[in-house]
């Protein structure tokens, strides 16, 4: 009968040590080198152009943006050639608001945002103001003129 040995059992055992090492290494490596990227995918872009009626651009222009559920607030600017650009948006539903002077105030809601979107979102604003309604006091008609003294 043949006898069996152990002697290569430590050996071989000793040598898959270090390998199992180096790929549980390498493992970790690959989760950090990843993890922000998984991160990133999270946020999202919401981008436009401000424009007139006629299609001109119009700068300057106020640009709120609102997320409905957290009553979270952005605000920016439109740059000279009308742009706007909200990054890092977080996924959710989001109201804009935008005002210039001399335009009527423009209002999207139900903007809604995905995981690693860009939303293009053009507003275009009306000319003027919105006439407000005129509150008078009322005033009691009489109905007989008061006589003369």
């Amino acid at each position: 009968m043949q006898k069996h040995t152990m002697v290569n059992g430590p050996r071989l055992i000793l040598r898959l040590i270090p390998l199992s090492a180096a790929v549980c290494m390498g493992f970790v490596a690959l989760i950090l080198f990843l993890a922000p990227a998984a991160f990133c995918q999270d946020n999202a872009t919401i981008t436009g152009f401000v424009n007139d009626p006629s299609g001109a651009v119009v700068p300057n222009a106020q640009i709120t943006l609102t997320n409905t559920a957290t009553n979270q607030v952005r605000q920016t600017v439109s740059n000279a050639s009308g742009t706007y650009r909200f990054a890092n948006v977080g996924i959710g539903t989001y109201t804009l608001n935008v005002a210039a002077q001399g335009f009527q105030k423009y209002t999207k809601t139900g903007i809604v945002v995905n995981v690693a979107q860009t939303v293009e979102q053009d507003a275009v604003l009306a000319i003027g103001v919105r006439p407000r309604r005129s509150r008078l006091p009322r005033t009691r008609c009489r109905s007989k003129p008061k006589p003369a003294k």
